[in-house]
């Protein structure tokens, strides 16, 4: 369903990527990203051009910057359409905790929003992802952390380590697990097999083929006998055994508030989680209550209130209370949902197939929270 618009996929588990090559966060609407014939610009609210329908290429804007291709060559402009960063990058995305990702001769590098060089990939031959301000970085045998400035922070200490979540990273030492803080401090020291990172304060571990999980203080708050245990939100996680390989949910304290029944079971989302079980989709609510009957042959998480779901080929738009807002007319949709009260979503063909130069059949228009069109599909 995608390519190079940002496309944060909630298919189970949400794992933190950090600043990657992708496009489109959607986290901000306007200027509005729109196409007119065959070229793309910015409308205000009220549908008026004010960056006129001139670019190959674009993106949405994301801290006050936009990447924007011209004869070819990739630059960033302002909301008042003025180039900040000239064209000169044969590929470029949006500015994610202040950096962005470009390429030039296929290498890739890392930008701030002065446009200066801040990280080369082929300095450590590996792509580092910034997460909380930090990146992962190797010298080729030891692994270690640069700031948001490319500066070493944390030296190239470590046998494996991964990006900041929660505030902490888990990082590997003489064969032992260990968790860290921006400082490089070892605050938590672990003898699992196996850690994963921290969300909502809670960590998942694994030894002897099965898994629990620990708070913050390195207490195991949930015993070792799950086969797969979710990322935690809002104090809920999916879990699933082994014994019959359905999943069902838990919460903090390891209390079960499913039955293993679900065929699959993803994260919470504004107190609702889509499942499916045979062959169909629904949703739980957080109090562990149906929200709808399995009907749906797909369904996606809450956002502003509204959820997509998948009917046949087509999606369309629920609300938290189950009622049906848009009927399932749209060939596509961004996955990050409904934001501030917009959704982006594709009438002809899918995202990937809109955001590229030739495209010709494929339109893209945006809804409201009740289902009306702010800008019609358009190419």
């Amino acid at each position: 369903m995608s390519l190079k618009i940002v496309l944060f996929l909630f298919f189970f588990f949400l794992f933190k990527q950090g600043v990657e090559a992708q496009r489109d966060t959607f986290s901000e609407h306007y200027p509005l990203l729109v196409k007119k014939n065959k070229k793309f610009g910015y409308v205000n609210r009220e549908n008026i051009f004010i960056i006129p329908p001139s670019y190959e290429l674009a993106d949405s804007f994301i801290g006050g910057l936009a990447p924007v291709r011209m004869k070819g060559k990739w630059g960033y402009i302002d909301v008042n359409g003025k180039i900040v960063i000239a064209p000169q990058w044969d590929d470029a995305f949006g500015f994610v905790e202040g950096i962005a990702v470009v390429y030039k001769n296929k290498k890739r590098i890392y930008i701030n929003k002065q446009g200066k060089v801040i990280l080369r990939k082929n300095r450590y031959g590996y792509n580092p992802c910034f997460s909380e301000g930090y990146a992962v970085v190797t010298n080729g045998k030891k692994w270690g952390y640069v700031d948001s400035t490319g500066k070493q922070a944390i030296g190239f200490i470590y046998e494996e380590a991964y990006s900041f979540s929660d505030g902490l990273a888990r990082v590997k030492q003489q064969g032992k697990w260990s968790y860290i803080n921006y400082s490089g401090k070892v605050v938590l020291t672990t003898n699992f097999e196996e850690v994963y990172d921290f969300s909502d304060g809670m960590a998942v571990v694994y030894s002897n083929g099965k898994k629990g999980v620990i708070d913050k203080k390195g207490e195991l708050v949930i015993s070792l006998h799950y086969s797969a245990i979710g990322e935690f939100k809002t104090g809920i996680a999916s879990y699933q055994l082994a014994s019959n390989g359905k999943w069902g949910y838990i919460n903090k304290e390891g209390e079960i508030l499913t039955e293993p029944a679900f065929t699959q079971a993803r994260t919470f989302s504004e107190g609702f989680a889509a499942v499916k079980m045979n062959g169909k989709w629904g949703y739980v609510k957080s109090n562990i209550d149906t929200l709808s009957s399995l009907t749906f042959d797909e369904a996606y998480p809450f956002s502003d209130e509204r959820a997509f779901v998948k009917i046949g080929n087509k999606y369309g738009v629920i609300d938290n209370a189950g009622k049906t807002i848009a009927e399932p007319v749209y060939d596509d949709f961004n996955l990050n949902g409904f934001k501030n009260g917009v959704a982006m979503v594709y009438i002809g063909g899918t995202e990937e197939e809109f955001f590229t130069v030739d495209n010709t059949t494929v339109k893209m228009g945006y809804i409201d929270k009740n289902g009306n069109y702010i800008w019609k599909p358009s190419n």
